[in-house]
């Protein structure tokens, strides 16, 4: 007698149940990669800033001439493309917004990241300072109307 009759003939609630799992398995494992590519069609915006010295210029005696920007990152680990139209600085209660010339608007792909100096001699004389501190934050406008923050940054008194 061949062997798969065997099986079949011997158990067939075993076999039924066994395949019934499987098929339960694989649903399952399908609905969760569903629901990660979901996830991940849209745009997924994060803004990052960071405080940095760069070197502006070298004098003719071979001195740097440094001035402190502060690099605002927008990454999008979404599938989905956006277009940055602004960028803007929050100082509680102040929303300003910062003037980056022709650099926007600009399409960000997606997986794609697009950073932005900002000089802090180039902030509104408007910021608020706390004991020669000013806590700020920036962001990112979107062409769908969405505002996407940076966490708070201290910048230390930013007319220097």
């Amino acid at each position: 007698m061949p062997i798969p009759y065997l099986a079949v003939a011997a158990e067939p609630d075993v076999f039924a149940r066994y395949i019934g799992v499987a098929a339960a398995a694989i649903a399952l494992l399908s609905l969760f990669i569903s629901w990660h590519t979901y996830r991940r069609a849209g745009a997924r915006i994060s803004v990052t800033a960071q405080e940095d010295m760069r070197v502006q210029s070298t004098t003719a005696s071979g001195t740097e001439v440094r001035h402190r920007v502060i690099d605002v990152t927008l990454r999008n680990r979404g599938m989905a493309r956006v277009q940055v139209i602004g960028v803007f600085l929050e100082n509680r209660p102040l929303v300003l917004p910062l003037d980056m010339g022709d650099r926007l608007p600009q399409v960000l792909e997606g997986f794609h990241e697009a950073t932005w100096e900002v000089p802090v001699r180039a902030l509104p004389k408007s910021i608020r300072l706390v004991d020669g501190k000013a806590r700020i934050r920036l962001g990112a406008k979107l062409a769908t109307g969405k505002n996407h923050m940076s966490p708070w940054l201290t910048i230390y008194d930013p007319s220097h």
